[in-house]
């Protein structure tokens, strides 16, 4: 079994002091299932977001994938049609406007399943996380950012949810970044749950963890079909021609 991956849990925007934070680990197969107790210890009420991260150390030449959303760079440096493209070192305001950036951060339901992994490079393993879609705190965010300086990656989930550096609608223009937060009420204890994956070098490795996450849904989240399979079928041919 791969060794459990480093993981950081944070509350951000909260003043030091003010919230408490408690981890829970337990084993799942595949991966790590791992419990947040977040308590607000001050008198008074406070904003937040939990923000849980997962590095990987030496990723010279990062793949990126969130299901339906971002699949490795994203968008070819050549392309001229402009959409999100991930790049090591893109970090200026201008490289922002163009939807070009070393970190995004998305809504989860942009995606089609609430996970985000990444792998340091070509035949090196990697790290994968996921969670709710919604919680107690609102809307998940999926995240993932590269740091040119220590040539580290990282996967990160934030309870609510940013869209950052920019938001992207589904068109050329960036709108400005969308950050949510969380108001914990004194005495107040909120438990997340995040599910921890450490993949194999192979790019095929989010194949186990995308079965493991439909299989634990599927019972609190049945199909319901509004077209039979012949129907389905047909519509799908046609969008992709």
């Amino acid at each position: 079994m791969n060794a459990r991956p480093e993981v950081r849990v944070s509350v951000v925007g909260a003043a030091a002091g003010s919230v408490e934070v408690r981890e829970e680990w337990t084993d799942a197969d595949p991966g790590w299932r791992l419990s947040i107790h977040v308590t607000s210890t001050g008198d008074a009420p406070v904003h937040g977001a939990v923000l849980v991260q997962a590095p990987v150390r030496g990723a010279d030449d990062p793949w990126w994938l969130i299901p339906g959303a971002f699949y490795g760079e994203n968008r070819p440096a050549e392309n001229t049609r402009a959409f999100t493209r991930s790049e090591i070192g893109a970090n200026t305001a201008q490289q922002h406007q163009a939807l070009v950036s070393d970190a995004w951060e998305f809504r989860a339901d942009r995606a089609a399943t609430p996970a985000v992994f990444a792998w340091a490079g070509t035949g090196r393993g990697g790290v994968a996380l996921a969670a709710d879609e919604t919680t107690a705190l609102g809307l998940t965010g999926l995240g993932l950012a590269h740091d040119a300086e220590w040539g580290d990656a990282a996967v990160s989930l934030r309870f609510p949810y940013r869209e950052y550096p920019v938001t992207y609608y589904g068109d050329a223009e960036p709108r400005p970044a969308d950050v949510s937060s969380y108001l914990f009420e004194p005495g107040q204890t909120i438990t997340l749950g995040v599910r921890v994956f450490a993949l194999d070098p192979s790019r095929h490795a989010y194949a186990p963890v995308l079965r493991a996450l439909h299989a634990e849904s599927a019972p609190v989240a049945p199909l319901d079909p509004w077209v039979d399979v012949a129907t389905a079928a047909d519509l799908t041919a046609d969008g992709l021609l």
